[in-house]
């Protein structure tokens, strides 16, 4: 689609493409120091042709590999801006609804795999488990949200007690298990392991 998008020159397009590209490297378990290269490569490129929503986008992501590396925030690996993402962003981004699900969703994905849960299940609690597919329907990332959303619940609930975050977890659940009623290949194992 890339090509596509250059020889079309939708270059707003190709930008987005190039964002999907690595979120799908991200989310198939891309060597991170590889990932964060090309981040950084395709996120200059953005900004010189002045992308501006792409780029945004593309800045959540690399903060969040940056995290994940320990090249940012090693005081506060869960602080969610620093090199990829200003803290005037983080926080501008808040009124920007599709701006702000992305943000929320690798924010998200953050919590869970550093082991937050409670944050994360609270998040969830009070924005919605669906907060990233009522704003952005075409993220490539729903389906690892929805994972990750069930997991930090379902961990939350067993360390504090509390249902609530049981119920959103089962919700998650629920999901995960309707899309493969349906057909969807990909996440046999999210049931599995949600199952767990």
């Amino acid at each position: 689609f890339f090509t596509y998008f250059l020889l079309a020159r939708d270059t707003e397009s190709a930008s987005l493409a190039i964002y999907y590209w690595l979120v799908l490297r991200f989310i198939l378990g891309a060597p991170l120091e590889e990932l964060e290269l090309d981040v950084q490569l395709y996120l200059r490129q953005m900004v010189d042709l002045k992308k501006a929503q792409p780029a945004k986008i593309t800045m959540a992501l690399l903060q969040l590999v940056l995290n994940l590396m320990r090249h940012d925030n090693v005081d506060d690996p869960t602080r969610f801006y620093g090199k990829g993402l200003t803290e005037e962003q983080y926080h501008v981004s808040k009124t920007k609804p599709l701006w702000n699900a992305c943000v929320c969703s690798f924010h998200g994905m953050l919590l869970t795999l550093l082991g937050q849960h409670i944050r994360k299940a609270d998040f969830l609690v009070q924005k919605g488990h669906d907060y990233l597919a009522k704003t952005y329907v075409a993220s490539p990332c729903i389906m690892l949200d929805t994972y990750l959303n069930g997991v930090s619940c379902f961990a939350a609930a067993r360390e504090t007690g509390k249902r609530h975050y049981a119920k959103i977890g089962e919700i998650c659940r629920s999901k995960v298990k309707n899309w493969i009623r349906k057909g969807n290949p990909n996440v046999k194992h999210y049931e599995a392991l949600l199952d767990a």
